[in-house]
């Protein structure tokens, strides 16, 4: 059993979201069982993102949203770039982090799979990725400069799709997916 919350617009079956710095989008998935599969592909549609996955015991509660902004349909200056992770929460104590972060550039496509060992909430993280400054020198170099100004002005663009299977959902899966794979082989 789960529960998936924050849908940006669709296309079709993926969710299309912009991540623009600072701010960074975040998708909460309410595990209640463990042993639950999370899986996830999405497409780098524009720019680069860092990938990360997060678990919390405790729920994160989602930004209020004022309500002449919801009567009136009037979109944030921020757009769909929900912060799920309180600023206030500290790594390692209030969160942790259940996969290595994955750089992820513009137009790849990326699939991946997270079988969780706790309930709880997992937060799947797409960061925009700032471009590595210049290590030779403490002092940065105008093309670094440069770059930094115009990567920050525009936003990446990915289209997502996640679902969670149940354990046994996953061995059914799995199971197939290997015979398939024996049969072709043969």
């Amino acid at each position: 059993m789960h529960h998936q919350h924050n849908h940006p617009s669709e296309n079709g079956s993926h969710l299309t979201v912009s991540v623009s710095p600072p701010p960074n989008h975040q998708l909460l998935i309410e595990i209640i069982d463990a042993s639950s599969v999370i899986t996830w592909d999405f497409d780098m549609c524009k720019g680069d993102v860092v990938f990360n996955i997060f678990h919390s015991k405790r729920a994160p509660q989602p930004p209020r949203k004022d309500p002449l902004v919801v009567a009136h349909g009037i979109t944030s200056p921020v757009g769909n770039n929900v912060q799920l992770i309180d600023k206030s929460w500290m790594l390692g104590k209030d969160y942790s982090m259940v996969e290595t972060s994955l750089t992820c550039k513009e137009g790849e496509s990326v699939q991946g799979s997270h079988i969780t060992r706790w309930p709880g909430f997992y937060i799947l993280q797409w960061r925009f990725h700032n471009m590595p400054a210049c290590s030779t020198s403490n002092l940065p170099r105008v093309d670094d400069v440069l770059a930094t100004l115009q990567v920050s002005s525009h936003k990446c663009k990915v289209m997502y799709y996640t679902e969670v299977l149940g354990s046994e959902d996953f061995r059914l899966v799995t199971v197939c997916l290997c015979v398939c794979e024996m049969i072709t082989l043969v």
